[in-house]
């Protein structure tokens, strides 16, 4: 995919919200984009970043093993991926066991987009939300 091509959507992924996926997708389209959680994904967010049917992604608490993929995808582009609560660049430092399913996971809430205006938004969104998985 050529990025000076590729077309930019406003359509974002969320996923790993558990029960607030819906609601914080209509969150996001509040601002403009359009927030898609995962019973409305057309399949794998790669290809769809990739080649701009979507304009980035909106993860709570991404595992190590899938996430990584779209990182690189968005940097590749000439985007990032990011930390909503501060904005920095998404590293892999940092990390905790997730028991429950049996995976390693990265700490907070992740955007993802090859474009920063996208990150922005979807940080400024979200930076005070909660950055605890499950509220049980």
């Amino acid at each position: 995919t050529d990025p000076a091509s590729r077309p930019d959507s406003p359509k974002i992924y969320l996923i790993g919200f558990q029960d607030k996926d819906t609601s914080n997708a209509e969150l996001v389209s509040a601002t403009g984009l359009e927030g898609v959680p995962p019973e409305e994904m057309p399949g794998s967010i790669y290809d769809h970043l990739a080649t701009g049917a979507f304009g980035g992604s909106l993860i709570h608490t991404p595992n190590v093993y899938d996430f990584p993929v779209s990182l690189h995808i968005a940097r590749i582009l000439g985007g990032d991926a990011v930390w909503v609560h501060n904005g920095e660049s998404v590293n892999f430092h940092e990390h905790w066991m997730d028991e429950r399913a049996d995976m390693l996971r990265l700490p907070g809430i992740t955007a993802c987009s090859a474009n920063p205006q996208t990150l922005q938004a979807l940080c400024e969104l979200a930076k005070d939300w909660s950055k605890v998985r499950y509220q049980d």
